[in-house]
């Protein structure tokens, strides 16, 4: 339990402490730099993106279960993943009535069915359907499987 939360801010820590040197050293340095201070703005909006606390689209395991017919889909999903984020951008305009969006690291039992369903592994993005059948993580076989499903 304790090693999760520590994983979960290992990149966000490293990048913010890159962004302390950079600005320790535009600051020892000939001073600021507009290059340092961009530099600086990206790198805090980095470790923000990859921050546990970023909010995002989030319905609880429990609910996003229940709530699902076999017709839907749920994307376990964590804020930094870029395949998550590549899958969010591509679906977003997706019929979002039958999508569930469920983040591992804020849910426990998420965390727990998606590692039972990878080996032990916690992978993201991870897409069941309702009816129990693990997807690949494309925006091609998530829109296939929500179009036939509404052709049926």
């Amino acid at each position: 339990m304790l090693r999760d939360r520590v994983e979960r801010w290992v990149p966000t820590v490293a990048v913010l402490l890159v962004a302390a040197m950079l600005g320790w050293e535009a600051i020892e340095g000939a001073g600021p730099s507009p290059a340092a201070a961009v530099g600086l703005a990206v790198l805090l909006a980095l470790g923000w993106w990859l921050s546990p606390l970023r909010r995002g689209r989030h319905v609880p395991h429990d609910r996003a279960q229940a709530a699902s017919s076999d017709d839907d889909v749920i994307v376990y999903w964590k804020p930094g993943c870029m395949y998550c984020t590549r899958l969010l951008a591509g679906l977003r305009r997706s019929e979002r009535n039958h999508i569930r969006w469920v983040n591992v690291w804020k849910d426990q039992a998420a965390a727990q069915f998606v590692a039972d369903h990878n080996h032990g592994d916690v992978l993201t993005p991870t897409v069941i359907t309702g009816a129990g059948h693990r997807l690949p993580m494309t925006v091609e076989a998530v829109r296939s499987h929500l179009d036939n499903s509404e052709a049926s």
